[in-house]
């Protein structure tokens, strides 16, 4: 049975005889606007749910400490449309290296960085690729739509938004959750269209103000699809981090 426990709930102690061997999993969210049909908190109450219960479900022969959830991420792109408590980009990625640093400091050598808000993921990616001394630990990480994407394509009619921001997928999420957080979710008959991958990457700020804040269409969501999702993410961030315990075990 794969020994999992809350990082704060170590003494001293343990967490030396631990660390040495564990996988540390630490969740990054955000604070930002999500239209107007959702709170603040929608992505930290995601990534915050889907880690604690992939720790339930993680199959290991490694223990898995789980960290809190760091609230705060990068959303100074919300900063216009209707706010957010956000870091710069350069103090989260400082903020996420620090983090990194104390914990290969504390003992950990091997760490799983679970991203819950898309404006992280580069910089998520860069504090991982950073040095952290002679002998830095093996990290690994992703974000939890991600991780899980094939099992979503499954779920959700294609083609469909994945993550989008405050549309259908998310809104589902939160229906399943939290349906008491929920506002009259507005309908939109046309979603903006989405970056075609193989073009060249444009950053317009501008945009999240003409879309009002969020993508697809937040009423198509519900709480039935919503469990479904989290069903699939829970189960795909699980097998990850199994996977990366098992990758990177000393024998």
């Amino acid at each position: 049975m794969t020994v999992t426990v809350d990082l704060v709930d170590l003494t001293r102690n343990r967490l030396v005889e631990l660390a040495p061997s564990a996988v540390l999993v630490i969740p990054f969210g955000a604070i930002e606007q999500h239209g107007h049909h959702l709170p603040f908190g929608t992505d930290f109450l995601i990534v915050d749910t889907v880690a604690r219960r992939a720790m339930a479900q993680v199959g290991a022969e490694s223990p898995i400490v789980l960290a809190p959830t760091v609230p705060y991420g990068s959303s100074d792109h919300h900063l216009a449309v209707g706010g957010a408590l956000s870091l710069s980009a350069n103090a989260f990625e400082t903020c996420a290296r620090d983090l990194l640093r104390s914990a290969c400091a504390s003992g950990f050598r091997r760490i799983f960085l679970l991203n819950g808000h898309g404006g992280n993921d580069q910089l998520l990616r860069v504090a991982a690729q950073s040095s952290l001394g002679p002998e830095p630990p093996a990290v690994a990480g992703g974000a939890y739509w991600s991780l899980a994407r094939p099992a979503l394509e499954l779920i959700l009619p294609q083609p469909a938004t994945i993550p989008g921001h405050a549309g259908r997928f998310e809104t589902s999420l939160v229906r399943a959750l939290r349906p008491d957080w929920v506002e009259a979710a507005p309908a939109r008959e046309h979603a903006p269209a989405e970056q075609d991958e193989h073009s060249f990457w444009h950053e317009d700020r501008s945009r999240w103000q003409e879309i009002d804040g969020y993508t697809d269409t937040p009423a198509d969501g519900s709480a039935e699809e919503g469990a479904a999702l989290l069903d699939a993410i829970t189960a795909a961030v699980a097998t990850s981090i199994a996977d990366f315990d098992g990758a990177t075990r000393r024998q």
